[in-house]
This record gives C-alpha cells, structure tokens and sequence, in this order.
C-alpha cells in the first residue's frame, strides 16, 4: 500500500522512496529510469513489467503531471491487455490504493518529482 507521496518521496508499506519506481505485486523496484527522461516509452519497463500478469497500469506522471507516456506504450501494453490508468502522481496513489482493495493483475509506474 501507498502510504504517502510528496513531492520526491513515496511511503510504502512504511518504506520511505526518493526515486522513481515501479510496484508490482510483492516486489519494489526503486531508481527507475527512463530512456529520455520525461518520456515513458517501451524500453523503460522491458524485464521490468510482465504484461501477461497485468490488467492494469497505473502511471503516475509526476506531481505536476509533466511525464509524458508515448503513443507506442499505449499500444503495446494495449495490444497485451493491459490497461493503462495516467494521472499525476498523488491521484495515481489514491487509485492504486483503490485497486489494492479492490482488484488483481495491476502495478504501477511512479515519477516522484515534476
């Protein structure tokens, strides 16, 4: 469970984070980096995220929502099944804690700062 977000730093499950990162069921990855920066593109989650085990992706795009997610993520993670959920980040916690009560099959993308 999310159990905070600021600008910069995430709380989960009583773990303080400063980097970006994914969540995936029962597994962490911190210091996650994207190819160019501000942009999410494929190569940014490849041996991270396994489609095959996700309904759901949320996106969080940073406090001020300045990530932005190519049109080529969208399809592919479209043409696996995956739905993908972009907000900024303190809205995309709220509705990963959401699905965390209420659903299977979903992880999430977290950009920490702007």
């Amino acid at each position: 469970m999310i159990d905070s977000y600021r600008f910069g730093r995430m709380v989960i499950d009583g773990i303080p984070y400063t980097s970006d990162l994914i969540i995936l069921p029962g597994y962490v990855h911190s210091n996650w980096q994207r190819k160019q920066g501000h942009n999410l593109c494929i190569e940014d989650v490849e041996g991270l995220i396994d489609c095959s085990l996700l309904n759901h992706l949320v996106v969080g795009t940073g406090k001020f929502g300045r990530m932005r997610i190519g049109e080529e993520f969208l399809t592919h993670m479209k043409e696996n099944g995956v739905s993908v959920h972009s907000l900024p980040t303190a809205k995309a916690a709220d509705l990963y804690n959401s699905l965390l009560q209420n659903s299977t099959g979903f992880g999430g993308a977290f950009h920490l700062t702007c």
